[in-house]
């Protein structure tokens, strides 16, 4: 009996490690707030209708001096041990330097012409807020771990453009179990290169 009861000891001492070993996940929702580097459709920014009314008044948009304020919300849902989808919503606009040209007589229309040649600064516009709408599919490398991998996949949708392809080869985050930070490495319509911002999980 006691050779029995040692060897259930021990084989329980043995087993120990291994059982804290097991880790479980659960099912999340999150709430991430971001900003980053202008999203791949505001390459286009600003709009044509803008360009076209600032030709009309003899003037241009510089966008050498022009800045892309980007706001971004993404829902999160954690399904699997290591997969999520994730809805963002993205808003960006141009914030630019405008230049007016010079008169210098007016068309057979009696509309004024200008001088390409002869401009002066003329303040900073806004572009028109363009709204985007992205899914995406995430694939976390290490779920466990205080700093978590992911990479992942997805699509965007803007009013008036056909679907643009969401790419994120790289990403990580850190925090704890409801408070983190994440940066990612992405190429779409949520943001061009660098994707910052924090997040909450329920």
């Amino acid at each position: 009996m006691k050779l029995r009861a040692l060897l259930v000891i021990a084989c329980v001492l043995v087993s120990a490690p291994s059982f804290s070993q097991v880790r479980t996940w659960r099912k999340s929702f999150s709430i991430e707030l971001g900003s980053g580097i202008k999203p791949l459709h505001m390459t286009m920014s600003p709009s044509r209708d803008v360009r076209y009314k600032l030709g009309e008044e003899g003037k241009a948009v510089d966008m050498s001096r022009a800045y892309y304020p980007v706001i971004t919300v993404t829902g999160a849902w954690r399904f699997r041990e290591h997969s999520e989808l994730a809805l963002t919503g993205e808003a960006s606009w141009s914030h630019h330097k405008v230049i007016q040209y010079g008169i210098f007589g007016t068309d057979p229309e009696g509309k004024p012409r200008y001088d390409l040649n002869n401009s002066t600064p003329a303040g900073w516009k806004n572009s028109t807020l363009i709204p985007s709408l992205t899914f995406r599919y995430r694939y976390l490398w290490n779920p466990y771990a205080k700093v978590v991998a992911y990479s992942g996949v997805g699509v965007g949708f803007i009013p008036t453009f056909f679907p643009i392809p969401e790419i994120l080869p790289i990403a990580a985050r850190y925090g704890g179990n409801h408070f983190y930070g994440f940066a990612e490495l992405t190429m779409g319509p949520v943001a061009s290169y660098v994707h910052l911002g924090l997040g909450w999980r329920f």
